[in-house]
């Protein structure tokens, strides 16, 4: 989730295009949208974080433009195989809490000091919610012919394995993914989408780490089966197939902090990192420097391609029927993930769609 880069993403889509003339890039005029999403791993491939996010190849290794280009061919592939493989289905969804007591598979990392008991409360419900998305063919009738897909959204920061690690895994998310997809006879894609899980850290303690990883999947995949039978269509008609993105700025007046100034709610003009909930002078915070390049700011005003961390980014919302996606990159807390929703519910959405 933190290498998922906007400009992956987009390479992605520009070689698809080249490929089948299926436009994927954001605001096209078909209102196409290709939704990428990790499990987050601290094992996966590095030396993708290119020189707008330089504070991450502390974690990911200095950016490698062959590699960049290996994972757009390799992933190009897999969306040229889904559009060539298209099928008439039907989407259903269902969320529910994950189980707590002897099979708890998350937790938080960090202090709930600066929260209230009820606001942790709620923080608590979203760190269980687990949501289930099923894709099914259907025949001519309308009736299911076999499943396809089973995404899933939940929290856990996948640091099973961490930095000591030499293999390449998707950590704990993966096991899930596996797990779900052995419960089925016949071929399904299992896709995990990270839930608001940067300050939560997966369970499923004792033993070996490998085992650990699978004692995860092992129980989650019960629970998304048992939301997966319940999860009804969302329609018998063409559901709305809609996306819409935006690029934001980053900085201290776009995000709504008050003064510009050392003595501001905010003091890091080019942004911060690691300062967790910990107040703005406490000293805890790696703050970032300039950006050493001036003529980025040439092409729009902003230094977003020579930074030490990201100065603009990229959010989304999907809808597929009644059901809602709200898309973003990073590592967003649990806090965050629950003022998504309060202002999604402000604007009329559902709170269980």
């Amino acid at each position: 989730t933190v290498a998922m880069l906007d400009e992956l993403v987009l390479a992605v889509a520009a070689q698809v295009k080249n490929r089948t003339g299926v436009d994927l890039a954001p605001g096209n005029a078909a209102g196409n949208g290709l939704i990428a999403g990790g499990t987050h791993t601290h094992s996966g491939p590095g030396a993708l974080a290119n020189h707008s996010v330089r504070y991450f190849w502390a974690a990911t290794d200095i950016y490698q433009s062959d590699v960049f280009d290996i994972l757009v061919n390799s992933l190009s592939d897999v969306v040229v195989s889904a559009l060539n493989k298209r099928v008439p289905a039907r989407f259903g969804f269902a969320s529910g809490l994950a189980a707590e007591g002897s099979q708890n598979t998350n937790s938080f990392r960090r202090s709930r000091s600066p929260y209230t008991a009820t606001r942790v409360a709620q923080q608590n419900e979203l760190r269980r919610l687990l949501g289930v998305f099923r894709v099914d063919e259907v025949r001519a009738d309308g009736t299911a012919k076999r499943p396809l897909a089973v995404v899933t959204n939940y929290s856990a920061h996948g640091i099973v394995f961490d930095v000591e690690s030499l293999f390449f895994s998707g950590d704990c998310l993966a096991g899930m993914e596996r797990a779900i997809e052995a419960q089925f006879n016949t071929p399904v894609v299992a896709l995990q989408f990270q839930g608001a899980g940067g300050d939560i850290s997966p369970r499923a303690d004792g033993g070996p780490k490998r085992q650990r990883i699978e004692r995860f999947g092992a129980f989650l995949a019960p629970q998304v089966m048992g939301l997966w039978q319940s999860a009804a269509a969302i329609t018998t008609t063409q559901p709305a197939l809609k996306m819409l993105d935006q690029r934001i700025v980053l900085n201290r007046t776009t995000l709504g902090y008050t003064g510009n100034d050392v003595n501001g709610e905010y003091p890091h003009p080019y942004g911060a990192v690691q300062c967790n909930a910990d107040a703005p002078g406490s000293g805890t915070c790696v703050k970032a420097p300039p950006p050493s390049d001036p003529t980025d700011t040439n092409d729009n005003g902003h230094n977003e391609n020579d930074s030490f961390v990201p100065q603009d980014t990229r959010v989304s919302v999907a809808q597929i029927g009644d059901a809602i996606l709200m898309l973003q990159p990073g590592e967003p807390l649990a806090e965050h993930g629950l003022r998504l929703i309060e202002d999604g519910e402000n604007l009329g959405m559902n709170r269980k769609n």
